[in-house]
């Protein structure tokens, strides 16, 4: 596994997944901003909970993207279909397990 690559195109992969939430939150499809939500879990100061919130959304999208290079890696090759999998299950996860307790995380 390329170490460097993978911090690089975890950074990448979430960037672009950031501009995408901003995109359309500016163009009115959505209300919801991410990591100024994730912040907020961290401090009141909305200034401060933006990029807080930014910060641990990058970490977030490393761990993804590791994750992902792990199952990869120890599956032995990578397919857009491996990759949709993953994806879907990570989507799935998230909806069923994390979003449902998280207003009792947040403050």
């Amino acid at each position: 596994m390329n170490y460097a690559d993978l911090i690089l195109w975890g950074f990448i992969a979430t960037c672009v997944q950031t501009i995408v939430m901003d995109g359309a939150q500016g163009i009115g499809l959505s209300r919801m901003s991410l990591p100024f939500i994730l912040g907020t879990m961290f401090t009141a100061n909305r200034d401060l909970a933006a990029v807080l919130g930014s910060l641990v959304h990058l970490v977030i999208g490393w761990l993804v993207a590791i994750v992902y290079a792990l199952v990869f890696e120890r599956l032995g090759e990578a397919s857009a279909w491996l990759g949709m999998g993953l994806g879907l299950g990570y989507g799935v996860i998230i909806l069923l397990a994390i979003l449902p307790v998280l207003p009792g995380a947040h403050p």
